[in-house]
């Protein structure tokens, strides 16, 4: 893979930082139309994180919801099967989703922890198109 599609991984990252989720979804969609098994299906985990928190910005609870469960059901996914695509931020992004929805149930705010999460993915830089 190129350091194009390293860009549009970052670029999307940056996106999810600043709270420009559905910019974020769309950036990360060019490289992952050509992904397969499990990078396919951590990076479409991204995107449904993404898209549920554009859900929540626009109050579509339920779309949300729906979302975040499927990603997290792709996490526990590739856990289960030891999957070495991303391993530690599929941990984090796991433990994203889950807070995620306990926050929506208990009618708090869980944008903030998202962008906290894209931030520390920025600084760290921890995927890159070899893995």
């Amino acid at each position: 893979m190129s350091t194009q599609i390293d860009y549009h991984l970052q670029a999307g990252m940056q996106l999810l930082a600043r709270g420009e989720f559905f910019e974020a979804h769309e950036e990360w969609e060019i490289p992952w139309v050509n992904m397969t098994g499990d990078k396919r299906s951590f990076w479409q985990a991204m995107i449904q994180l993404s898209v549920g928190a554009f859900h929540y910005q626009r109050n579509n609870m339920t779309g949300c919801y729906n979302l975040w469960k499927k990603a997290l059901i792709r996490c526990q996914n590739l856990r289960k099967k030891n999957s070495t695509v991303e391993p530690h931020l599929t941990i984090e992004l796991l433990k994203l989703l889950e807070s995620s929805l306990r926050q929506l149930d208990s009618g708090k705010n869980p944008l903030p922890e998202i962008q906290a999460f894209a931030e520390l993915c920025c600084e760290q830089k921890p995927f890159n198109s070899q893995k």
